[in-house]
C-alpha cells in the first residue's frame, strides 16, 4: 500500500516560550535546551478540532488527486475528541459528505497515526482502496497551564494522510513496506490524562489535566524507540546507512539524538519541526510528513525511509517507508 497525499492544518495563534515567563518560573532557554522546541500552536476557542480535521483531510485529497467519493473508510487517531460518542471519524465523514462508509476513532496517544497504519494495513488487504488517516490532537484543552513540565511540551494540530492500495499516480508518494506496534501497559501510569476535557468535569484535581513522570518517560521511549527501530532494519535486511531520512513522532530533540546515537543513524537524516509545533502527538508524523511532501519530499530517489513514534500506553512503533 502507498501514501498518496498528505496534508495539514495548523491553529493560528503561535505561543512563543517567553510568553510562559508570565504564568511559570521558566524561560526561553530553559524549555529549548531541555527540548529543542521554541514554540507551538495552540487552538483559540473558536478554532474546533474537526474544523482543523476538515482542512488537513481535504489538503491530503488534493494532494492525493482525490475526491472525497473515492474514500472507503476513514480512521482517526486522537485522544481529544470532542466527543464519547459520536465519534471525530464520524464527524469528518458528514463535513467530507462522503457515502456511507466505515469511519472511527481509536486511541494510542502519540504512537496513534502508526497504530491507525497498522489497523488500515488489514483493511487494504481486506480490499479497501482508499483510506483517509488522520492523526488530530489538541493537548491545549487537557493541559494545566500551571505545570511547567507539561504545559511547555505540547501543541495543537492535525495531519491527514490518504493511504491507497495501488501505486498512485500523484508524486511524491511512499510506499508501506512494513508497519509494527507493540505497547507495555504496566507502564501507563507514567503519561495519562483522566478527562478528555477537564474544564467540563467536576474533577479539578492534578489528575485531570495531563499528568506524566518526564525522566521514566524519556528513558523507556529511548530504549523501545531505538528497539524497534533496529527490530525494523533487521526484519528487511538493512543497516543503519540504508536509511536515507527518518521522520520520527515530534516529543522531544533530545529523544531523538539520543535514539540516533543508539542506531547509528546521523541526526542529519533526521526530519524535524518540533522547534515550531511542539509535541503534537499523534498529528506528529503526518504534519512532518505533508512538509516534506510540500518540499519536493525524495522526488525522484528510490530511499528507504523510517518512521518511529512512542506515547502513552506505553504504545510504540515503526513503518518502513519506500520512495
Amino acid at each position: 500500500m502507498f501514501f498518496a497525499g498528505f496534508g495539514k492544518h495548523l491553529p493560528s495563534l503561535e505561543l512563543h516560550n517567553d510568553d510562559f515567563s508570565y504564568l511559570l518560573p521558566t524561560s526561553d532557554e530553559w524549555i529549548r535546551t531541555r527540548t529543542g522546541i521554541r514554540s507551538r500552536r495552540v487552538a483559540a476557542p473558536d478554532e474546533g478540532i474537526l474544523e482543523g480535521c476538515v482542512i488537513a483531510a481535504q489538503g491530503a485529497l488534493r494532494a492525493s488527486g482525490m475526491k472525497p467519493g473515492t474514500l472507503d473508510a476513514i480512521v482517526v487517531a486522537t485522544t481529544t475528541a470532542p466527543f464519547a460518542m459520536p465519534s471525530l471519524a464520524c464527524l469528518v465523514a458528514g463535513k467530507l459528505g462522503v457515502p456511507p462508509i466505515p469511519a472511527f476513532d481509536l486511541t494510542a496517544a502519540c504512537s496513534g497515526f502508526l497504530y491507525g497504519l497498522y489497523v488500515i494495513r488489514g483493511m487494504v488487504t481486506g480490499g479497501l482502496k482508499n483510506v483517509l488517516l488522520l492523526g488530530a490532537d489538541y493537548f491545549s484543552w487537557i493541559l494545566d497551564y500551571a505545570d511547567r513540565s507539561t504545559c511547555v511540551l505540547f501543541g495543537d494540530g492535525v495531519g491527514a494522510a490518504v493511504v491507497s492500495q495501488a501505486r498512485p499516480h500523484a508524486k511524491p508518494h511512499f510506499e508501506v513496506v512494513d508497519v509494527c506496534v507493540k505497547s507495555e501497559g504496566e507502564h501507563g501510569g507514567l503519561l495519562y490524562c483522566k478527562h478528555a476535557y477537564p474544564n467540563l468535569s467536576d474533577d479539578l484535581s492534578k489528575d485531570a489535566f495531563v499528568h506524566m513522570n518526564g525522566q521514566e518517560l524519556f528513558r523507556l521511549a529511548v530504549t523501545r524507540l531505538s528497539e524497534a527501530a533496529q527490530d525494523m532494519l533487521n526484519a528487511h535486511g538493512l543497516e543503519p546507512d540504508d536509511v536515507r531520512l527518518v521522520v520520527p513522532h515530534q516529543a522531544n530533540l533530545r529523544i531523538l539524538e539520543a535514539v540516533a546515537s543508539k542506531i547509528g543513524i546521523p541526526m542529519e537524516s533526521f526530519w524535524t519541526n518540533l522547534e515550531r509545533y511542539g509535541n503534537t502527538s499523534a498529528a506528529s508524523i503526518p504534519i512532518a510528513m505533508t512538509e516534506l511532501q510540500e518540499q519536493g519530499g525524495l522526488e525522484g530517489q528510490a530511499a528507504w525511509v523510517l518512521s518511529l513514534a512512542c506515547g502513552s500506553g506505553l504504545t510504540w512503533g515503526a513503518a518502513l517507508l519506500r520512495s
